[in-house]
């Protein structure tokens, strides 16, 4: 058992185990733990469901880069008093963490060898934070867009959690990851619990499966890239 906890006023509940080593691979230099995480609740806000996933062990990330298996890692029911007992029914549709370290090793190597230009880059930056709107429409909203894109920029050049990969498929997926979990804006937070709140709104975010959805838009974004032909000019 790697981790536990409760949210939203006890009314949901996680449980997270995991392999008790971290898996080097070397090809890449990149060090992950998958994990299988059970998560039910008490006020119908979570289906009880159990995902596998793997931990970016560099930064303390959760990760889904093997979406082409994702039906196949992910287990939810209806929520009743017998749904938690359905163990057996859930370990045998997940195939649990053997199968998920070969997926995420498969994908790690996949991206790895995807090379990125830094045109490229800017380009998926494009699409996942659109430019900013007109200043002179709304100052407030223009300066929070232009922010995120110099702070995403920033770590993927000059974070050593993700520029390790610069160039590559891998490091524009840990980059944009990677800044989702340490560095989003996080509203409401002050100087004295922005910390807390963060480990907050990231298991939130865990567990109701939206860094699950983050990755797979930065995949989707960067495939759209790659698939455009590149302009030549004679």
């Amino acid at each position: 058992i790697s981790s536990a906890g409760l949210l939203q006023m006890v009314a949901q509940a996680w449980v997270e185990a995991s392999f008790p080593e971290t898996v080097h691979d070397e090809m890449t230099g990149f060090d992950y733990r998958p994990y299988l995480l059970a998560t039910t609740s008490l006020n119908g806000t979570l289906a009880t469901g159990y995902f596998a996933a793997t931990n970016a062990t560099v930064c303390d990330n959760t990760m889904h880069m093997a979406i082409g298996s994702a039906g196949e890692r992910k287990y939810k029911l209806k929520h009743t008093k017998s749904s938690v007992l359905k163990l057996d029914e859930a370990r045998n549709h997940l195939g649990i963490l053997h199968q998920e370290q070969e997926n995420f090793e498969a994908e790690l190597h996949k991206w790895a060898n995807v090379k990125v230009s830094d045109k490229q880059w800017v380009e998926v930056m494009e699409i996942i934070i659109p430019s900013p709107i007109d200043e002179k429409e709304a100052k407030k909203a223009y300066t929070r867009a232009l922010n995120k894109r110099e702070n995403l920029n920033n770590v993927y050049h000059n974070d050593s959690m993700a520029n390790t990969w610069k160039g590559t498929g891998l490091g524009v997926i840990q980059a944009v990851n990677t800044f989702a979990h340490h560095y989003a804006e996080i509203r409401g937070a002050k100087s004295d619990n922005a910390n807390s709140l963060r480990v907050q709104r990231n298991n939130e975010k865990r567990v109701k499966g939206e860094f699950a959805d983050l990755d797979m838009a930065t995949i989707d974004a960067l495939t759209k890239v790659l698939d455009k032909p590149e302009l030549v000019t004679v």
